[in-house]
């Protein structure tokens, strides 16, 4: 399995380019860049032809880009035109971005959710079901003019309208799209009641995971889950090898990107946060595989 890296780990003490030549030196197969990364670098003067050249004369390449938040009136009869646009305009970027770096073309959809971390999302299933088979179909059919594919992550926060994995897949099939799948989040499924049975994981078509992400979680109440709770596979109390192993149960031969939105690695210097971040996760891969193997 390969060993990709997602930009939110060094987000606040690093930049695009360090990320790029930090990874590459580390060993990374490829690179999931940020669009606020992206817009920064562009602000201090950056130029994307060179992250172009870069990507064309390194080992590592360019795979998903993260994320897109929608709403639930998007594209349905009383969507907002304006707001609607906003949202569309963020989008063609991160395809037209992925598009001139030459990768794989993923974007990332955040499902619908209400502020704060831990919720509850009040709507009703029914109609969240039918709202994103209608906007994961409609950004699909725009991604294709780009050859991007959308990637609908379930989070089991208390907050989100699709919590597990067979929500997202049924909403993905029922799109009836081959462009249309799923992001798979170790963290992001444990934060569903601190949830330890990936048994679901292994059970879905490999055809449908897109991306995957590694990470570990703090011993935390349920009540005080967060998004900064995410640390370092080994470092917390999320079993990372049984979610591996599900994932490589499913058939899925891609690789998994190590994804973090800690403060505290925030506050180190690059290279540690990005050589740490190699390490463990390859560390956490290589017992899954080694695992699987002798069962």
């Amino acid at each position: 399995m390969e060993i990709g890296y997602n930009e939110a780990t060094a987000r606040d003490c690093s930049d695009l380019w360090q990320d790029l030549t930090l990874c590459e030196k580390a060993g990374f197969d490829f690179f999931e860049p940020r669009e606020d990364m992206i817009d920064r670098f562009e602000a201090r003067g950056g130029r994307l032809e060179d992250v172009r050249a870069f990507f064309r004369s390194s080992r590592m390449r360019p795979f998903a880009m993260n994320a897109l938040y929608t709403y639930q009136e998007m594209f349905g009869p009383h969507d907002d035109a304006a707001r609607r646009e906003e949202v569309l305009a963020h989008f063609r970027k991160g395809c037209e971005r992925m598009r001139f770096f030459g990768g794989n073309d993923y974007v990332v959809v955040v499902p619908l959710g209400t502020e704060g971390y831990m919720g509850p999302y009040r709507g009703d299933r029914e109609t969240v079901f039918e709202d994103l088979v209608r906007i994961c179909t409609r950004l699909a059919e725009i991604g294709a003019d780009y050859g991007v594919r959308v990637a609908l992550e379930p989070v089991g926060a208390r907050k989100s309208s699709v919590r597990t994995v067979e929500e997202a897949y049924a909403i993905a099939e029922a799109t009836g799209r081959a462009d249309v799948g799923l992001t798979v989040d170790a963290s992001n499924l444990y934060v569903n009641e601190k949830l330890c049975d990936f048994s679901a994981v292994g059970r879905l078509d490999p055809a449908r995971i897109f991306v995957v992400h590694l990470n570990d979680y703090d011993d935390l109440a349920l009540d005080d889950f967060t998004a900064e709770a995410r640390c370092f596979c080994g470092d917390g109390v999320l079993p990372v090898t049984d979610f591996l192993r599900a994932v490589i149960k499913s058939g899925f031969t891609g690789g998994a990107a190590i994804e973090t939105f800690r403060p505290a690695y925030w506050a180190r210097d690059p290279k540690w946060v990005i050589e740490t971040a190699y390490k463990t996760t390859k560390r956490a891969i290589d017992i899954a595989e080694q695992e699987t193997e002798t069962l």
